[in-house]
């Protein structure tokens, strides 16, 4: 009798067990779903911009709700708008659309009805604009003797509105300059963005059409910060483009860096998520994000590259530019007390350093005439374009 109750017993009691152990499994389970599932929300909220309209505010004003909910869906930066344009500064300017035969942007309505196909044929089209060509709106910025070209790729978050400092700092360094508004961007179409990984190919688009203004036997400078740095290096690693001279700024080493910061503003510690959002973000725009590493694309690369960090800047580190700098072969320059656009706050030490690099950039040599620039009066707008400022 004792040994059939004792029976009894242990067999409860590993019955229990099993119970316990099944619970686990599935708290496990669900605890896993969760991790995916949040992983995701902030892998999207990475890749897709969302309404121009929407604010985007620092965590640090958030209250505790909205915390809580960027916590585990991450945030999307709204799509980058045009707010002002070049005649802020009184630099005469045309726009320009590269890769386009006209520079008219869309009407209300068509936006409209492009957006209903977009929803009703959402799979297929996210596998096309990943290798569309867009239409990149752009502005074109004359100089009455121009040096040469500069085209201006801006970053994550931004458009080319950002780089109007920038534009204006080359113009005094008499170089026309053209600032292009990458995909899903400003003026351009898309939401996706995929941090300089199918940004090349605009980039390599934009340099191309660049050729149209580079003046004879001029040099032709193509500058990034940010992203744009890792589009404009991918492209010069592949030998997309032809330039005389790159100048990167506040440039990432490895997408990994980028990510875990974008991950890390919105509270959650990036050791959680980071890689797991580096799978869904190659995954879902179908590239190998751990291989989009601006310092591997570095290494193939041979033209003249200045590469600038603002040491305010919070969106990259002095480790990552000393790296890329010296895969290519040279030392970065830092600029003590800068941010983001270094040009904004540090002007005099971003042109005094772009100056000097610039004198030792090598003139081409005019082999044949460039072709000749697209329509549009531009001798009017250098007629009106004011006197750069003397040389400092």
């Amino acid at each position: 009798m004792k040994l059939k109750l004792r029976r009894r017993r242990d067999a409860s009691d590993e019955g229990t067990a099993g119970g316990k152990a099944k619970v686990l499994l599935v708290a496990m389970l669900l605890l896993s779903l969760v991790v995916v599932g949040i992983t995701w929300k902030h892998a999207r909220s990475l890749v897709f911009y969302s309404a121009p309209d929407q604010v985007f505010q620092p965590r640090a004003k958030m209250d505790t709700t909205r915390k809580i909910w960027v916590l585990l869906t991450g945030q999307q930066m709204p799509k980058p708008r045009i707010d002002v344009d070049p005649s802020k500064y009184e630099l005469p300017f045309q726009q320009v659309s590269v890769g386009g035969s006209s520079s008219r942007l869309p009407t209300v309505e068509e936006k409209r009805i492009a957006e209903r196909k977009a929803k009703s044929q959402r799979r297929k089209d996210l596998k096309e604009t990943r290798g569309k060509t867009y239409v990149l709106e752009s502005w074109f910025i004359p100089d009455l003797n121009p040096a040469g070209l500069a085209v201006l790729i801006h970053g994550y978050g931004q458009s080319k509105a950002d780089l109007i400092e920038v534009a204006a700092e080359f113009h005094d360094l008499h170089f026309s300059v053209l600032l292009v508004d990458l995909r899903a961007t400003g003026e351009t179409e898309g939401r996706e963005v995929t941090f300089g990984f199918y940004e090349a190919r605009d980039v390599a688009q934009a340099v191309l059409k660049a050729n149209d203004f580079v003046p004879a036997g001029g040099i032709k400078i193509v500058y990034g910060i940010g992203t744009g740095a890792a589009a404009i290096l991918k492209a010069a690693s592949e030998k997309k483009f032809q330039a005389d001279a790159l100048i990167v700024e506040g440039v990432f080493d490895e997408l990994r860096h980028f990510v875990d910061r974008r991950i890390d503003m919105t509270g959650i510690a990036p050791a959680l998520i980071g890689r797991l959002a580096m799978f869904w973000i190659g995954n879902s725009e179908e590239f190998n994000a751990n291989a989009h590493n601006p310092v591997d694309y570095a290494k193939r690369i041979k033209l003249p590259t200045l590469v600038l960090h603002g040491s305010a800047d919070t969106q990259s580190t002095l480790k990552e530019a000393t790296r890329v700098a010296q895969a290519l072969g040279t030392s970065a320059v830092s600029i003590k007390g800068a941010g983001r656009p270094i040009a904004n706050t540090h002007s005099d030490d971003w042109y005094d350093a772009v100056k000097t690099f610039v004198a030792q950039i090598p003139k081409p040599s005019v082999d044949e005439p460039l072709e000749e620039l697209p329509e549009g009066d531009l001798e009017g707008l250098i007629d009106a374009a004011p006197d750069s400022r003397a040389d400092r």
